[in-house]
């Protein structure tokens, strides 16, 4: 099985059932996980502290996603969440598939959008419009977001893509769910998330 065909067989793995989104993961075996899959790194792998300051040490839980804005579960978690009153802080990072024509340079812009204090307002953009060049432009109009910076956030998403690979991500959307007691957690769904939270 092709590379492209693996990531598209795991990312539409991923389905809305009852209360969320479920998210296809696997462990180190590849045997399809059901559980929090709880991940023995240093917080800060998860969230560095010089791209977000401020956050640790952890007051409150946080809600770390590994995205790919071209991702359909990607979108569908983005949509799910922001109807919900969890009352979580989320980081979103960047886990860009190669078969996504656009995921890669969505994921700059946004990153370049972070720099400017936009983060928010782009990358909710990009989650609810279909991508590609003429898009992307518009988008950089709209939001001012120019060639400017693009080094350092191609620096950015490819920091995010060797995370992603260091924690064994397998697919997107990867929900991470840091706590202030130090347990770190792959959450599989929303519905498994909202219990943790409880």
């Amino acid at each position: 099985m092709t590379e492209a065909i693996r990531m598209w067989a795991i990312c539409m793995f991923s389905t809305a059932v009852g209360a969320g989104i479920v998210f296809a993961t696997r462990s180190q075996s590849g045997v399809p996980q059901s559980k929090p899959v709880v991940l023995n790194v240093p917080i800060e792998t998860v969230i560095p502290p010089s791209r977000f300051p401020g956050i640790l040490p952890l007051k409150s839980p946080i809600l770390v996603e590994f995205s790919d804005y071209q991702c359909p579960p990607c979108r569908s978690l983005e949509d799910s969440l922001s109807k919900e009153s969890l009352g979580l802080k989320r980081v979103i990072r960047h886990l860009p598939l190669k078969m996504h024509r656009w995921a890669y340079d969505s994921a700059v812009i946004a990153e370049k959008a972070r720099f400017a204090g936009n983060f928010d307002s782009v990358s909710r953009e990009l989650f609810s419009v279909a991508l590609d060049k003429k898009t992307l432009d518009k988008i950089s109009v709209k939001y001012s977001i120019t060639s400017k910076m693009t080094e350092q956030a191609e620096k950015v998403v490819n920091e995010d893509k060797r995370t992603a690979d260091e924690l064994k991500l397998r697919g997107t959307p990867s929900m991470i769910l840091c706590l202030p007691d130090g347990k770190i957690m792959q959450i599989q769904s929303i519905s498994q998330l909202k219990g943790l939270l409880e």
